[in-house]
């Protein structure tokens, strides 16, 4: 049967498959979190696209509900006024960085020409829920009232998003923060939107090809401006 289903796959799935098996790796479940982080990390760009060089990108420190957090800026140009997307890394709250989306990140900053914050929530065990709630919500409230403008963005075009895969509960929070930010009276008619669940999972996969990215990217900014 296990057969018959990966002659469903293209060649290329087929060979990631093949390289997970040959590595060996140990399933998550049966690891402890922080020994999954290391696992997930040195994984991560089994998947991905490679790393795409940008004329824009910092690591920087941006206030969190319980204190300040790791975040990393990516854009596609210098240029100011910038749309932003709030990026919030997958990994079901436990695990996931900035390093395993950075990939990702920045084929959305290159494809899009909007910029990109990959946020470092914190995770549990250690930080129990909400806490990755609480996260976005305080650092989404910050790019509205001056992160956005600070960072050289439009504090108008806005957006939060997240893996499909992780798409229950974790948009709760974003959606939540966004619907509350929609109240405020924004200049010149302008909106922030809600994408929802914009960026599908497959979309990560070289397997999915650069148009994939290309497309989704495109809708993000059209949907911004």
């Amino acid at each position: 049967m296990q057969e018959a289903a990966e002659a469903l796959l293209t060649p290329t799935m087929r060979g990631v498959l093949e390289r997970i098996r040959r590595a060996r790796l140990a399933p998550f479940h049966t690891l402890t979190p922080q020994q999954a982080r290391v696992a997930y990390e040195n994984g991560a760009e089994m998947l991905d696209l490679p790393r795409a060089p940008l004329p824009r990108v910092e690591n920087l420190r941006v206030p969190g509900a319980a204190g300040a957090l790791g975040a990393r800026l990516y854009a596609p140009s210098i240029d100011p006024g910038l749309p932003l997307l709030l990026y919030l890394h997958g990994g079901g709250f436990v695990i996931g960085s900035i390093e395993t989306h950075d990939s990702l990140c920045r084929q959305l900053a290159s494809r899009s020409g909007g910029a990109v914050l990959s946020l470092d929530y914190r995770l549990a065990p250690e930080h129990r829920f909400p806490a990755a709630h609480d996260d976005t919500t305080a650092v989404l409230r910050w790019l509205f009232a001056q992160g956005a403008a600070a960072l050289g963005c439009d504090a108008s075009c806005l957006e939060a998003a997240r893996p499909a895969a992780d798409d229950d509960d974790s948009a709760a929070g974003p959606r939540r923060t966004l619907d509350d930010l929609r109240q405020h009276r924004l200049p010149s008619g302008r909106r922030i939107v809600d994408a929802g669940n914009l960026l599908p999972h497959a979309m990560r996969g070289a397997d999915a090809g650069p148009d994939a990215i290309f497309l989704a990217a495109h809708q993000l900014v059209d949907d911004l401006r």
